[in-house]
């Protein structure tokens, strides 16, 4: 699939997308043999830019989706844009990966907040020259093949996988998650403070980290039983996960 992306937020949105990658390695690699022993399988669903990055199945049969999140810049203005949170507490979510609410298969969204990632990696990337021209390069075609952008941010994770420590060392990683049904609530109750919207870019809605978020293993804890998604549904709302 084919997509015209200009030249000037080509750089932006490339780094966005490596930050993802990073994210949902770190993830499985921190995960993967956990969730095996307790009868589960993490499923990639990241290329092709789905709406979920992983799905969590069970004896084949997908139970939820997760979509992995670094939150790696701090929002130092949000209360002087009208979200009124502390900016180290502020946890973004795109508002159309929110709404509409999924039918068949709960979304989770799991966080690991390191507010200055995207800095640390641009820096990284700016001392790499020729990585840096690659991505370039990339972008100066009138119209971006995805599978071009899959090839180039692998290339480029083998290049710096050494400097990244998420890579390197993933169980030092915290993470925390938030269902998208939770999301929806807090986000009828609190768009008006909690909402904003940038130029040229799609509005988020943002989440205390501290009080909204909720620790990954309870999370884990909470499924070893499910066996469907209503099963996860269920316990997601009664443990308002």
């Amino acid at each position: 699939m084919r997509r015209r992306v200009g030249a000037m937020v080509g750089y932006a949105r490339f780094v966005n997308l490596l930050i993802g990658r990073i994210g949902e390695l770190s993830f499985r690699m921190k995960f993967q043999q956990r969730f095996v022993k307790i009868g589960y399988e993490l499923q990639d669903r990241s290329r092709g830019y789905k709406r979920g990055d992983l799905s969590l199945l069970r004896n084949t049969k997908r139970l939820c989706d997760l979509n992995i999140k670094i939150a790696s810049e701090r929002f130092d203005s949000c209360e002087e844009k009208g979200v009124l949170l502390q900016p180290n507490d502020c946890i973004p979510i795109s508002l159309y990966k929110l709404l509409p609410a999924r039918k068949k298969w709960p979304l989770i969204f799991a966080f690991h907040k390191e507010f200055d990632f995207n800095k640390r990696l641009q820096q990284k990337l700016e001392e790499k020259i020729e990585l840096r021209e690659e991505i370039d390069n990339l972008y100066l075609s009138p119209k971006v093949n995805f599978e071009d952008e899959d090839r180039l941010i692998d290339y480029i994770i083998q290049r710096i996988r050494s400097d990244i420590s998420l890579l390197e060392n993933p169980g030092e990683a915290s993470w925390k998650v938030i269902s998208q049904h939770k999301s929806i609530q807090i986000t009828k109750a609190n768009i008006v403070s909690r909402y904003y919207q940038a130029l040229t870019t799609q509005g988020n809605m943002h989440f205390s980290y501290v009080n909204e978020l909720t620790d990954i293993d309870v999370f884990i804890n909470s499924i070893l039983k499910c066996q469907s998604p209503k099963d996860v549904v269920y316990v997601l709302q009664k443990l308002n996960i």
